[in-house]
């Protein structure tokens, strides 16, 4: 393990990610995120699948500054940070400044997305505390 005999070595440990059953979670999410994004593209309006959309959104530009909090905080690099900065934040980026530009932002939108980001993370984290 590459933080072996670190200050986080204990935290890694506690936490008891078994590279397969994470693999699975990030696949689980990987299709429910495609079917979120299929929706609201089909849609394109204000309303649930949109704000389920913004609050996947949301979910991955955390998961960007969690991959980059974290290779900034080890001072190494770690899995994911390359992907995150070069594809996850690209995206993320784009993808707000077109739904700007189309106006389907709404205060709504505002309001629940981040909560429903929320939710999500927790069943992520929840799903591999469970497996």
């Amino acid at each position: 393990m590459l933080i072996a005999g670190t200050p986080f070595e204990p935290v890694v440990e506690a936490m008891g990610y078994e590279p397969g059953k994470f693999g699975l979670v990030v696949a689980l999410a990987t299709v429910v995120y495609g079917v979120i994004a299929w929706s609201a593209a089909r849609a394109c309006q204000p309303g649930l699948s949109l704000n389920l959309y913004v609050a996947t959104v949301l979910t991955l530009f955390v998961n960007v500054i969690t991959h980059v909090g974290q290779a900034l905080l080890l001072r190494m690099y770690t899995p994911g940070v390359i992907t995150a900065v070069l594809v996850v934040l690209p995206y993320t980026v784009a993808a707000f400044r077109m739904l700007r530009a189309q106006r389907l932002l709404t205060a709504t939108t505002w309001m629940t997305s981040p909560l429903m980001g929320i939710g999500m993370l927790a069943a992520l984290f929840g799903l591999m505390i469970a497996l």
